[in-house]
C-alpha cells in the first residue's frame, strides 16, 4: 500500500501498531490516518481513542480498512471519514483516498475565517472550539459578554458565535452592541439557544432584524452548531 501511493506522489508513514504509529505522528502530523483494526500491542481501537480529545473527537481524518465487515456498523457512532473491508479494490481505495486528502484541503481554505464562541459554560465552548478546530479552522473563545465586546473592538474578525444566555449580558444584547459599534457593525454573528428554551419565530425574527444577527441556532445537540456554521461558511454567508 506504500508504495501505491508513493507512486501517487503521496508522503507515506507506515507503523506496525498504534503504538509506533502514536511516536510517528507526534513528530509528523498526518493528514490523513489509513487505519487498520486488527493489530499487535496496541490495536486499532485503542489506537483511535488516544488519538481523539476529551469529546471522542481525532485530531486527523481517519479511513478504516479492516478485514472485520462488522466493525462498519460500530464506526457509524465514530468521527471517520471513510471504512473499507478486505479485501479491497485498489482503484476504490485510492479514490477514497484522492478525495478525502483533497476535501481536506479545499476545506482548508474555506474555513480560513476565525471562529469566535462567546460562552460562560466552559464545557460547551470547549467542545465547540475542539469540534471547529479538529475541521481545520482557527478557533478562540471569550468568557463573557462584555469581555466579548471589547476584545471583538480590538480586532473584529472572523464569524462570532454567542450563547443567547449568557450569565452577565444577554446574548442579544451583545449582538446589539457590536451592530452599533462602527468597527464590529459588519461582524457575522449568530446566536444559539437550546431548544428547550423554546423562542417562538417571531422573537427569532426581531432577533435578526433589531439585533443585527445572521441567524438564530435553536439546537438539541451542540455538533448541530459546528454543522450548520460549517455548511453557512462553505455556502458563503457574506
Amino acid at each position: 500500500m506504500s508504495d501505491v501511493l508513493m507512486e501517487k506522489g503521496y508522503n507515506v508513514m507506515t507503523a506496525g501498531d498504534g503504538k509506533e504509529a502514536l511516536e510517528k505522528i507526534d513528530k509528523h502530523p498526518p493528514d490523513l490516518i489509513i487505519l487498520d483494526m486488527n493489530m499487535p500491542n496496541m490495536g486499532g481501537m485503542a489506537f483511535y481513542s488516544r488519538i481523539c480529545d476529551k469529546n471522542n473527537v481525532p485530531k486527523f481524518p481517519v479511513f478504516v480498512l479492516t478485514g472485520r465487515a462488522e466493525l462498519e456498523r460500530l464506526f457509524k457512532d465514530f468521527i471517520v471519514q471513510g471504512f473499507m473491508t478486505k479485501p479491497f479494490n485498489w482503484d476504490k481505495l485510492l479514490h477514497e483516498i484522492d478525495h478525502i486528502v483533497n476535501t481536506q484541503k479545499v476545506d482548508k481554505k474555506i474555513r480560513s475565517k476565525e471562529i469566535v464562541i462567546v460562552d460562560d459554560n466552559s464545557q460547551v465552548s470547549d467542545l465547540l472550539i475542539n469540534r471547529f478546530k479538529q475541521a481545520g479552522y482557527t478557533a478562540t473563545t471569550i468568557k463573557t459578554g462584555v469581555d466579548a465586546i471589547l476584545k471583538l473592538c480590538v480586532k473584529p474578525e472572523g464569524v462570532v458565535l454567542i450563547n443567547l444566555g449568557l450569565k452577565d449580558l444577554a446574548g442579544d444584547t451583545v449582538a446589539l452592541q457590536l451592530k452599533n459599534i462602527k468597527r464590529t457593525s459588519r461582524l457575522q454573528v449568530f446566536l444559539y439557544v437550546h431548544q428547550t428554551d423554546e423562542l417562538q419565530p417571531t422573537v427569532i425574527e426581531h432577533l435578526k432584524e433589531k439585533n443585527g444577527v445572521r441567524d438564530v441556532i435553536v439546537f438539541r445537540e451542540h455538533i448541530e452548531i459546528f454543522e450548520i456554521i460549517d455548511q453557512r461558511i462553505k455556502e458563503g454567508i457574506e
